[in-house]
């Protein structure tokens, strides 16, 4: 599959065995690009500063900063 028809995924999980299930399952079905995986919503968001994805897959309960305050976070703008 072309490259520009690729659906780009980030992913974040804070638990490592869920995290890799993922990225396995991701990895076998045509059309989709995980480009990011991160452990934590500040990794994600950190991450998402240099790469532009289609969709994000997010744990909503994770330490450091949770799926919904990175969500807020992205939503209003402020990457930090």
């Amino acid at each position: 599959m072309d490259d520009a028809k690729l659906i780009r995924i980030a992913l974040a999980e804070d638990n490592p065995a869920l995290r890799l299930v993922l990225t396995r399952t991701l990895s076998t079905e045509s059309g989709f690009q995980l480009l990011i995986q991160a452990e934590n919503g500040q990794k994600l968001l950190d991450c998402l500063c240099d790469t532009a994805v289609d969709i994000v897959l997010m744990d909503v309960h994770m330490p450091i900063m949770d799926g919904i305050s990175a969500a807020r976070r992205r939503l209003a703008g402020s990457l930090s």
